[in-house]
């Protein structure tokens, strides 16, 4: 169901104004993005302006492992898990730094999400995101170890490659 915005006419055009809490004005709607329809909802008009939201964007902190520590806590929190992390930032950063636990292979750390790019495995799922429990290693392994387990990504990673040779 669409939300009732103030309308205004400009010229004979026209125009619906929304609301945009971080600037506290209101704008044309051709001001927001349109989001997608996800989870069973209508598409939507995003509540902050473009403006606003390229700004927030721009002043984003992209040091190392800041995103995965950030993506970390929203699980632990919505999993209902222990979570330490932010009391070792500055090991995690240093870790990060280091590269992949696993691999050896340095991480890619600005821009989008990659397979080089640093993230948060849990040793243990049920043990929760705390320092004891955590290895910093690529995004793509920890993708394919969450799906399957480290020992039948082993498995087939090994037949893989004698098969390769």
């Amino acid at each position: 169901m669409r939300q009732d915005f103030p309308v205004i006419f400009i010229a004979r055009i026209r125009v619906v104004l929304k609301y945009c809490p971080c600037c506290i004005a209101d704008k044309p709607e051709e001001d927001f993005y349109l989001r997608k329809e996800s989870q069973g909802r209508a598409a939507s008009l995003s509540s902050w302006c473009r403006r606003c939201i390229q700004t927030k964007a721009s002043k984003r902190d992209f040091s190392p492992g800041e995103q995965a520590l950030r993506n970390a806590k929203h699980r632990a929190k919505e999993k209902g898990l222990p979570y330490d992390l932010d009391d070792h930032r500055a090991e995690i950063i240093r870790r990060v730094l280091a590269g992949c636990e696993l691999s050896g292979i340095p991480f890619t750390i600005a821009g989008a999400r990659d397979w080089d790019s640093p993230s948060i495995d849990r040793i243990r799922p049920a043990g929760g995101y705390v320092l004891s429990n955590v290895r910093i290693i690529l995004w793509c392994l920890n993708s394919l170890f969450g799906y399957w387990g480290e020992g039948n990504a082993e498995f087939a990673v090994r037949a893989w490659l004698a098969r390769k040779d």
